[in-house]
């Protein structure tokens, strides 16, 4: 790594200028809930024209979030070796060759083949992100900018189901593929205008297969993985919430869909505005503290659900919202936490993040969809059981012998 820039504050000097830099990292990241929250709009108007049944059409976004997965860790690991830019355009290259192929897919068994592919390309974008902000952003300045990636993230899942309605209202939903497909062209125009920021001298240059072993030596960390665990468990509920909350609102409250995407709304742009609270708050407690406060509060506002919840719409998110606030807050800070673990193996750690979260985000949505007595008790006890899991390791960690940079 060369010297930081003075003028733009950058590990490695970049044509784009920072602010293009950071636009092209959020512009990454936000590729999961665009390929996914957009198309579910159009999802019944694309069973009656392929012909298919609900499950089966569903399934176009297990396939997409699966090999998402799977492209995070194959992607993420390999630009170690071969450099960002050249993996980065690759994985562009997938995801909007599939999203063209989506537009123009003749029946639902071409659509899943190339929802997959679709994942598989866009998880380069996810993975490499991270890599890329490790790569050009001090550590001192790196939480700023993950800070406004990930409100970017939490804004997406508001903002695409909107946009996505619009096309299904005005278009057919195969428009949501053509400007999946313009949102990747973007993406890769940015991508060959980004100078590569894991110069020669700084990758891996053992074999493919060494390459992918770097995976084990990362996770060999204990420290690095006992935390990046209890962070994916402390992230988990939330997607619990976001997999019940049609349910809760809209089942078990008797709210119209109106209604429903207000309170939705709303909860979602509280988490926007959490990781710009992190910012404030810790410029006053370290960390630790921080991870802390929000176990603890995990547990009571998930009491308070219990206790209160049920009893109106608007009691369910003052008791909810705390905790999606805290846990959303703590996420730009833990992330560079992470990072600041592995000195080499950028994309291999990025890689691991990336997956670990998708998985146990995955997770939390199993739990929550558990026969709970309702929807509301639902999500509490998604909570509870996962942060319990967490508390756990993290007394582990703190009494472990394993040092942990920014933690202990």
């Amino acid at each position: 790594m060369g010297a930081t820039d003075k003028k733009t504050d950058l590990l490695i000097d970049q044509p784009m200028g920072k602010v293009m830099l950071i636009v092209f990292i959020t512009l990454l990241s936000v590729f999961p809930p665009l390929a996914t929250d957009m198309y579910m709009p159009s999802l019944p108007e694309l069973r009656e024209d392929l012909g298919t049944s609900s499950a089966v059409a569903s399934a176009s976004i297990i396939a997409f979030f699966f090999m998402f997965g799977v492209g995070q860790l194959l992607f993420g690991t390999i630009s170690d070796k071969f450099g960002r830019k050249p993996i980065l355009l690759a994985g562009l290259g997938v995801f909007v060759a599939s999203s063209i192929g989506c537009a123009l897919a003749p029946n639902i068994a071409v659509l899943l083949a190339l929802r997959a592919l679709q994942g598989l390309g866009g998880g380069a974008g996810g993975a490499i992100a991270m890599a890329i902000t490790k790569d050009c952003f001090p550590e001192e300045r790196r939480a700023r900018v993950l800070i406004v990636t990930q409100a970017a993230g939490a804004l997406g899942p508001v903002v695409a189901p909107v946009i996505g309605g619009w096309i299904s209202t005005f278009a057919t939903w195969r428009v949501v593929f053509w400007v999946l497909a313009g949102t990747g062209l973007a993406a890769f125009a940015l991508a060959i205008v980004y100078r590569e920021s894991n110069p020669p001298e700084m990758r891996y240059t053992g074999s493919l297969a060494g390459n992918f072993g770097r995976l084990a030596v990362v996770a060999r960390n204990k420290g690095f993985t006992l935390l990046l665990v209890t962070l994916a468990l402390v992230s988990a509920p939330f997607m619990g919430y976001v997999t019940t909350s049609s349910y809760v609102y809209m089942d078990f409250f008797g709210l119209s869909s109106g209604a429903y995407s207000l309170f939705f709304a709303g909860t979602a742009l509280i988490m926007v505005a959490a990781p710009f609270v992190y910012l404030i708050v810790s410029r006053y407690f370290k960390t630790k503290t921080l991870i802390e406060a929000t176990m603890v509060g995990a547990f009571v506002f998930a009491g308070l659900m219990l206790l209160f919840a049920k009893r109106s719409p608007w009691m369910f998110v003052l008791t909810i919202a705390p905790f999606l606030m805290m846990s959303s807050a703590i996420r730009p800070g833990t992330t560079n936490v992470l990072l600041m673990q592995h000195e080499t193996d950028t994309g291999s750690a990025s890689s691991l993040i990336n997956f670990t979260f998708t998985a146990f985000g995955s997770l939390g949505s199993v739990v929550a969809a558990l026969s709970w007595p309702d929807f509301v008790t639902a999500d509490a006890g998604t909570i509870l059981v996962f942060f319990t899991a967490a508390v756990a390791l993290w007394v582990v960690l703190l009494k472990s012998p394993y040092p942990v940079r920014g933690v202990k």
